[in-house]
């Protein structure tokens, strides 16, 4: 539409020019004056409705970060990589679902390292910073050093929005959940959802600007196709490389453990697709160069793998630490790992919400302030 539009324009421009240099076709010229306005017009009111400012400085991010940085090939590392992005994010980011775990949490930042965009963590700093000590264990693992500081959370991305002057269009991706977050959506008008990586059902939200490969949605017929998002990432990162940095190895392996139960197939979550991402991560990833010296273990080759049951069970004790779970008050309880839903018609819907409290029943119901704060 954009050639077409211009090349009218173009050809109208050039013959009103020819005709003023030679000083002749006075009629025509006020005929293709008149025409020139009128179709100048046309664009412009064209440019406006589809946003093609927008879409230009889209197009520019991404060609600047697959020359600049290269996917997978730019010399920095995943830590400095998010100190860049706190001071100088780009107009495309990739946000997780209002939850905030460690699922949503690492598959925005690894794709967002892949792909060269900005990760949002999708939760606020403080509640990041006191209630996701296993997220905070598996970054400092993984050699992200100071992450609180060094990230951008969803406050920090209202920020952005909030103060923007003008009307382009901030591209969005959506991964472990498939419909923007209630806390983005007065700035509906403002994002634009591109590319989805999920495991839940597809609620078959905007199709106009994601569909094909960018949609990538694993779950049919009733039931999740992985036992995690981050599974996908790695699907993702290990199609472009066979040789991926150690920290991005170190995050995905973590949660795909944390997620499958340890691979535990009693649990039922585990599916063949997550077996082969740990494994494929497991052999792929040169670990000699690793800060994990209290995982390596020897290996049938010559290099050194992962003892994922010692990772599994270092992060899982941090996850459900007594004494991390006993300084909570009922409220915050409640809120960690809250994820809301809805059931209903287009025209009336009803919401309810699951919260995942991670100690005995009986002791949390022991907990001052209990029944005024739940009933």
């Amino acid at each position: 539409q954009t050639k077409k539009l211009l090349g009218d324009l173009n050809d109208e421009v050039v013959a009103y020019s020819k005709y003023l240099e030679w000083n002749e076709y006075p009629e025509e010229q006020l005929q293709l004056k008149s025409f020139i306005t009128a179709d100048w017009g046309e664009f412009r009111r064209w440019a406006d409705e589809v946003d093609l400012n927008g879409k230009l400085h889209s197009l520019a991010d991404a060609m600047a970060n697959a020359q600049n940085e290269g996917s997978l090939h730019r010399p920095k590392s995943l830590d400095s990589y998010l100190k860049e992005q706190k001071k100088n994010p780009t107009r495309n980011f990739i946000i997780g679902n209002d939850a905030g775990d460690a699922d949503s949490i690492i598959s925005a930042i690894c794709l967002a390292f892949i792909e060269g965009k900005t990760p949002i963590i999708s939760v606020s700093k403080d509640t990041f910073v006191y209630e996701r000590p296993e997220v905070e264990m598996l970054l400092d693992l993984a050699g992200i050093s100071n992450a609180s500081a060094n990230l951008l959370f969803i406050e920090d991305l209202q920020m952005i929005l909030d103060s923007s002057r003008d009307n382009e269009v901030r591209t969005l991706t959506l991964v472990d959940h498939n419909a923007i977050n209630d806390s983005l959506h007065k700035f509906r008008h403002m994002i634009e959802v591109v590319e989805i990586v999920d495991h839940h059902t597809d609620e078959n939200l905007y199709t106009d600007t994601c569909s094909g490969t960018m949609r990538n949605i694993a779950f049919e017929n009733g039931k999740a196709l992985v036992a995690s998002t981050t599974t996908l990432i790695a699907e993702i990162l290990l199609k472009r490389t066979n040789n991926p940095q150690v920290s991005l190895s170190t995050l995905l392996l973590g949660v795909i453990l944390l997620d499958s139960v340890n691979l535990d197939e009693s649990i039922g979550k585990v599916t063949p697709r997550d077996r082969d991402a740990v494994s494929n991560i497991l052999t792929q990833t040169d670990w000699s160069n690793s800060s994990l010296l209290a995982y390596l273990k020897p290996s049938a080759g010559s290099q050194p793998t992962i003892d994922t049951n010692q990772l599994f069970s270092h992060l899982e004790r941090a996850k459900y630490s007594p004494e991390f779970w006993s300084a909570f008050n009922v409220s915050r309880a409640l809120g960690y790992d809250y994820k809301a839903f809805h059931y209903g018609t287009k025209n009336s819907k009803h919401r309810f919400g699951i919260a995942t409290v991670l100690m005995p029943g009986n002791q949390f119901m022991e907990k001052e302030g209990f029944l005024p704060q739940t009933t």
